[in-house]
């Protein structure tokens, strides 16, 4: 594939698979670049950071996840489960994708395998979970 003369543009993101042939692949567009507006934009910077703090939550507290009082050390985990490394990164992929899915009506799901980000998926089914009594109750892991 020839880099220099090849594009790959949203018009044929936005056919059935298969739909594409070769001469369309192979047909160079001048068409100018779309960027993200600055609402969408603001939009998704948001739901990325909401998504790494309900994460920092489940990763590292027990208890007041939303910290509507002081932290104390009998909130935070002795023994963490999960790796912070990874979710931040699994939380931008995920907004992005989203953000093509949806723009292009996409058939596409993310896919995660099983591990330390865990916490990233789970915080998008919090942030997207009928009100927030549900992000209450379900970062509550201390044992009773």
């Amino acid at each position: 594939m020839n880099h220099e003369t090849d594009a790959l543009t949203p018009e044929l993101l936005d056919k059935k698979p298969g739909a594409a042939n070769k001469k369309e692949l192979t047909t160079k567009t001048t068409k100018k670049t779309n960027t993200l507006t600055p609402e969408l934009l603001h939009q998704m910077d948001a739901y990325w950071r909401a998504a790494n703090y309900v994460s920092v939550g489940q990763i590292y507290l027990y208890d007041n996840p939303l910290l509507k009082e002081p932290l104390k050390l009998s909130h935070v985990k002795p023994l963490v489960v999960g790796h912070w490394g990874t979710v931040p990164g699994q939380n931008f992929i995920y907004v992005h994708l989203n953000r093509v899915i949806k723009k292009y009506d996409l058939n596409m799901f993310y896919i995660a395998g099983p591990g330390h980000g865990g916490a990233a998926l789970v915080a998008t089914f919090i942030l997207k979970a009928p009100g927030v009594r549900y992000i209450r109750t379900s970062l509550r892991t201390k044992p009773e």
